[in-house]
């Protein structure tokens, strides 16, 4: 199966090959084994259906105290509805280290299945697996029965109609609490989104989630209007964590909160992330870096930004409810600004920067130290 996860992996090489001893498949094997040593299961169950894994969900207890794991076995699987996890303390893992050896699909964007995963109890894990081609979100989270303690790793997520995983939220006040989403990665396979509403991870009443070591590409719009962004938390979220991530080629990068509300979003880190849009001409929409909207209390920290799009703006922060933020330490190539009444203070960051020039520089003087 050819994915446009063949830069990613070959930057991840590269990197492997400067910096490390290990190759690609040795670090996915070792991020493998990490998996299952975290999940330490009570009891493991394997499945090679779609109908398998339905089955043992619902045979599990609804109090259940034990760590459930189940291994799906290699293969491609049609899912036909969204598989419901509605019990607590279950991991669904694909039996290799390879995250393409183990593919659940929908029927496309205007197929009738809407998602692949629908999860509504707590400690739930997916992990090693491909999920792709859905109406609406591939993987839904629901914190409106206060689903929390979620964890999706090793995964790669491709081309749902709307946003590739969604918290939804509710008016009742409810939370999901430290969710944690790491190592995968997010895209559309055609280089573009199939409408503007689309985006990566959309968050709504989520508090204490860590975004981490994850690569988006291709969330663009091909028509009407912007998408939303690659990593987005708002409408009641709080104390978010989104480190080391490259978003590459997506119309927005990462956003806390959206438009002028008395409080969005609250608190959170935004930090050594890199965000890079080649301003291909397929994407006629693009906008802002990074950009906090109505989220006091919020931080960016050291990341890198290289936008050669016509948007002027890498970092923003707007509205007055964004208040007390703190941008430092970034580097970008395109101006820092404050709109609509926002405030914070700005230290040590560095406008002028150019990412690609830089990458070269070290490359070169990487090689060379190698070659000596």
């Amino acid at each position: 199966m050819k994915l446009r996860t063949q830069a990613l992996n070959t930057f991840i090489c590269l990197t492997c090959l400067l910096f490390s001893t290990l190759s690609f498949s040795e670090i996915q094997k070792e991020t493998f084994e990490s998996i299952l040593k975290d999940i330490s299961p009570d009891e493991t169950i394997r499945v090679a259906s779609i109908g398998e894994l339905r089955r043992h969900i619902k045979n599990i207890q609804p109090n259940n105290s034990k760590q459930i794991l189940i291994v799906i076995e290699k293969g491609e699987y049609q899912v036909s509805r969204p598989i419901v996890v509605d019990k607590p303390r279950v991991a669904i893992v694909g039996a290799s280290a390879n995250p393409q050896d183990v593919i659940l699909k929908g029927k496309g964007f205007k197929g009738s299945v809407v998602g692949i995963f629908d999860i509504s109890n707590n400690h739930i894990t997916l992990a090693s697996m491909t999920l792709k081609d859905v109406a609406n979100h591939l993987i839904q989270v629901r914190a409106e029965k206060s689903a929390s303690y979620f964890k999706l790793t090793n995964s790669i997520l491709l081309d749902a109609k709307e946003q590739l995983f969604k918290v939804s939220g509710g008016k009742s006040g409810k939370k999901s609490m430290a969710g944690k989403i790491t190592f995968s990665y997010f895209g559309y396979s055609e280089g573009i989104g199939p409408q503007f509403y689309i985006g990566g991870i959309d968050a709504h009443a989520s508090e204490n989630w860590l975004i981490e070591g994850n690569t988006f590409e291709n969330i663009a719009s091909p028509s009407k209007q912007v998408a939303q962004y690659a990593i987005h938390f708002w409408r009641g979220s709080a104390n978010t964590r989104v480190k080391n991530n490259t978003i590459k080629n997506c119309d927005r990068g990462i956003g806390f909160g959206l438009g002028k509300a008395n409080i969005d979003h609250i608190g959170g880190v935004i930090e050594n992330n890199t965000i890079i849009n080649e301003g291909l001409s397929l994407h006629r929409f693009s906008d802002v870096g990074i950009s906090l909207e109505s989220s006091p209390n919020s931080k960016v920290i050291n990341n890198t930004i290289e936008l050669q799009s016509d948007y002027p703006n890498a970092i923003e922060y707007r509205f007055p409810a964004t208040s007390n933020v703190l941008i430092k330490g970034n580097k970008t190539n395109k101006r820092i600004t404050s709109r609509n009444g926002a405030s914070g203070v700005e230290s040590e960051n560095d406008t002028s920067f150019n990412l690609f020039k830089e990458s070269r520089y070290w490359f070169n003087k990487t090689k060379q130290k190698l070659s000596n």
